[in-house]
């Protein structure tokens, strides 16, 4: 994902007060840490996830096709 970083986010031109506040009616009430909420989550989707395992390989999804989604709650 190169160039990731440069690129213009919500949150990013939210943050920038100075601009905001000059350009837009917008204000930043109030921000809050996601970390362990994601955190919880992705854990829960994970136990879900194993929790369906023969399943998934009924329906033709291989071991490598487990792995690489797995990947996706790390």
């Amino acid at each position: 994902m190169h160039g990731v970083d440069h690129q213009p986010t919500l949150l990013r031109v939210l943050w920038d007060g100075k601009k905001t506040e000059q350009h837009t009616t917008l204000r930043v009430r109030e921000r809050r840490g996601m970390g362990d909420h994601c955190a919880a989550t992705l854990r829960l989707w994970e136990e879900g996830f194993l929790q369906r395992a023969a399943e998934m390989r009924e329906l033709g999804f291989d071991e490598v096709f487990q792995r690489v989604s797995r990947s996706a709650f790390a």
